[in-house]
């Protein structure tokens, strides 16, 4: 056999990598053969006899030292005409065990998809495995038609983190305010938790929230409350596959006092004003351009 060390390669990541293979495929006692020489996966005879065939073909077909050996089919055998070297992002993509999703007649895997849409992994995770949404239903609630419930936060401390909570109505354009209130944050994030509801597209709108240097020697800790609570927020978000996006504190510049006050919609506390004005800045800008992305973009000056 050709398994020798005159090559001089032995201690090579290469060298290790034929080693590993071939050992996943013939060595029953190897921890991971149950899923390559139990499942009938085996090293094509050229291979298996010779590294230095095995490393020619390595280096002749685009072997990088960041990449890793990789299957064109899972169910197929380590040969020439069905291996590649890829990148561990293309790796997982190509796992047998991966979640493949057909979106009017395109296939993606979930990360494939989170890359095309800009959508967190995390949600379409969240979306797809605890709450079953399947096909155009897992990307379409972006959509903001589809919204039928949306949860503005202005975060504060000390029992003044103002939520507004908005449905829509019969009709598209008409939404209507069930909920504003000023609470603390134990009580803001049970409230979140009771919103979110699968049945009822859900999206959620915070305030931009940075933390600079200078105020944070000033009021280091009223302002890290502030920053905890908004990670909070999207942990839980996250962790029940509803989308949210920030919103910029200059929405006050739109939606000043005394158009709150013409539109009936004027509330004394702070908090609770500005949640209100979290929302009418995102229905403003979406009814006009119909993507809450359009609206990042034109924010960070895209």
């Amino acid at each position: 056999m050709g398994n020798n060390t005159k090559h001089g390669l032995s201690d090579s990541r290469i060298y290790r990598i034929w080693r590993g293979m071939r050992d996943r495929c013939k060595h029953i006692n190897n921890h991971k053969y149950k899923d390559y020489g139990g499942r009938g996966i085996s090293v094509c005879e050229e291979w298996d006899l010779s590294f230095e065939k095995f490393y020619k073909w390595a280096i002749d077909n685009g072997y990088h030292d960041n990449f890793s050996i990789d299957r064109k089919d899972n169910n197929g055998n380590y040969e020439p005409e069905n291996c590649q070297w890829s990148s561990s992002g293309e790796q997982a993509n190509n796992k047998r065990n991966n979640c493949i999703v057909e979106v009017n007649g395109v296939t993606k895997t979930l990360p494939q998809w989170s890359k095309f849409t800009g959508i967190p992994i995390e949600i379409l995770r969240s979306r797809y495995y605890k709450y079953g949404y399947r096909g155009k239903e897992l990307l379409d609630y972006k959509t903001p038609n589809r919204i039928q419930k949306v949860i503005a936060i202005d975060p504060g401390e000390q029992g003044h983190n103002g939520i507004c909570i908005a449905k829509r109505g019969v009709k598209p354009d008409d939404w209507s305010i069930t909920y504003i209130n000023a609470v603390d944050k134990y009580t803001l994030f049970r409230i979140l938790e009771t919103e979110f509801d699968k049945r009822i597209n859900t999206f959620l709108i915070y305030e931009t929230y940075r933390l600079y240097e200078s105020k944070a020697k000033t009021q280091i800790g009223n302002e890290f409350e502030t920053v905890q609570i908004i990670g909070v927020i999207k942990y839980i978000c996250e962790k029940r596959g509803v989308p949210y996006i920030d919103s910029p504190t200059s929405n006050k510049a739109f939606f000043t006092d005394i158009r709150l006050k013409d539109m009936n919609l004027y509330i004394p506390i702070d908090h609770k004003r500005d949640a209100i004005r979290h929302f009418l800045y995102w229905l403003y800008f979406t009814s006009r351009l119909g993507d809450q992305h359009d609206l990042v973009g034109m924010r960070k000056g895209k």
